[in-house]
Order: structure tokens, then sequence, then C-alpha cells
């Protein structure tokens, strides 16, 4: 119940852009932050323990705490609107992250979080029998911008209940659509001298599908290849299943996909100013 009604400022801002596509940023970022203050404010959230020595009494403090995990939730929830450009994207990413909290919770017998896990998992299996390959139906906004709030909220919600599980895992599990945005972020601001919320068609998905149809492949086709091009950052959330007692193959696992993301991401580009 909470969880609907904190995320209502956000649903009709972002029905309104589906509907009208003239919303400004600003009023969608304020209406992500108030969904966030109203879901922690009524469920009353204890956030994850942030084992960070050299900022542990920063990271203490309950205000800091509220506007740090404000913040992140609004990355995840604009990472998920960045990557759902392609079908299928935002699908298979959703279902990793969900999948891996469904087994951490499973294991540790939190039904609550497992059964919350599960419902949303089955609400993006219905979804993408008609997104991909065919793209029949697309989620829009208002979908991306629920999944982004759900998956961060459940996130937070569970690493605030067990101090004993590494919020590392959140880092892993939430990898692929916080760091597109981040990346996006630091991509125009320092290198393209773009406003960081100034849209463009320069996002990985992107970029990736432009190369394949530049050279001849069939636009229908790129647009499917794109999804298993990225499968090793949509599929990454699945290695908190087998990694989340162990800091240094967490951390390993983070430099490792850093690394992949952005060698990645230059190649694909420099082999479309080529063309």
């Amino acid at each position: 119940l909470y969880l609907f009604l904190s995320f209502l400022p956000l649903f009709f801002i972002s029905i309104k852009e589906d509907l009208y596509q003239n919303t400004s940023i600003s009023k969608r970022i304020f209406a992500m932050v108030f969904s966030c203050i109203i879901f922690f404010n009524l469920n009353k959230t204890s956030f994850p323990l942030i084992d960070i020595p050299l900022f542990y009494s920063l990271f203490s403090n309950n205000l800091f705490l509220f506007i740090f995990f404000t913040f992140s939730s609004l990355v995840l929830i604009n990472g998920f609107n960045l990557i759902d450009g392609m079908n299928g994207i935002l699908g298979f990413t959703a279902i990793s992250q969900l999948i891996s909290l469904c087994y951490i919770s499973y294991f540790i017998t939190d039904y609550e979080i497992f059964n919350y896990s599960i419902l949303f998992i089955l609400s993006i299996i219905i979804f993408l029998l008609f997104n991909f390959p065919l793209g029949k139906i697309f989620i829009g906004d208002t979908g991306a911008y629920f999944y982004g709030f759900v998956i961060s909220i459940l996130t937070i919600e569970f690493f605030g209940r067990y101090e004993n599980i590494l919020s590392w895992n959140a880092i892993l599990l939430l990898f692929y659509p916080s760091f597109e945005m981040l990346f996006s972020f630091i991509r125009k601001i320092f290198f393209e001298k773009k406003k960081p919320f100034e849209a463009d068609d320069l996002h990985f998905h992107s970029i990736i599908f432009k190369s394949g149809v530049s050279k001849k492949i069939n636009p229908t086709v790129m647009n499917n290849l794109v999804l298993f091009i990225l499968s090793p950052f949509w599929l990454s959330p699945l290695l908190v299943i087998f990694f989340y007692n162990n800091l240094q193959l967490i951390i390993f696992s983070l430099i490792l996909l850093t690394l992949l993301y952005i060698c990645s991401y230059l190649f694909f580009r420099l082999n479309l100013k080529s063309e």
C-alpha cells in the first residue's frame, strides 16, 4: 500500500509525459523526490549500513542517509528510463535484479521481499511477451519510472533490514541502469559540453543500434540484437547470487563491468564515427 501510494505523484507526472511529452525535467525530478520522501516517511525505512571506514561518521547521520538514498533512487529511476530504448532491455534487466533479490530474500527467509519480487517478476514477464522481440507494446516513462522506483525501494528496504549482508551487493545488483545514468551525465558535462538532462541518441544501446544499421543490418533485427550484445550488463545482477558473501569478488566484478562498459562504449562510438 505504501509503495503504490508513494508512487502516485510520479505516476501522474509520468502519465502526462507519456500522453503529451511536454513535462519539464524539473517537474519530473520533483515528483521523484516527493515519491521517495513519502515512502521513506510512511514506511519508517531503516537505511542500509554503508561500511566505508573513512566516511563512517557521515553515513551514520540519518539526514545524510535520507538525502543519499533519495539521490540513489533518482539515479536508478532515471537510469531505467535511459535503458528503455530497445525491445527487452528494461524488462530483462528488471527480471535479473528481481531474481537476485528473490534468491537472497528466500535464502534468509524474508518472505515479504520474496513475494513482492515474485509479483513484479510475473508482471514483467507478461509485459515481455508483447514487447520482445516484436515490440507490440512499450512500457513508456510511466512503466520505466515505476519499475525503477519499485526496485530501488525493495533494494533499500531489504539491505536496510540485514546489516550482515554486504551493502556492496546492492551496487552490483543495480549497476547497469545506475552506471548508464552516471556515465551519461559525465559524458555530457565533461566531454560534450551539454546540459546533463539534454536528450540525445548517444546512449550505449543507441550507438550499438546505429552502428549495426550503418552496416546494412535490418533495423528490426538490430533492435533485438542490441539486447544480446548488452547481455553482460543486464545479466550482471545475477552475480549477486554467487558472490553475495565475498566482498573481493563483488568489487572485482564492479571494476570489470565498469571497464567493459567504458571500453565497449568507446569501441562502438569510434566505429560509428568512422562510418
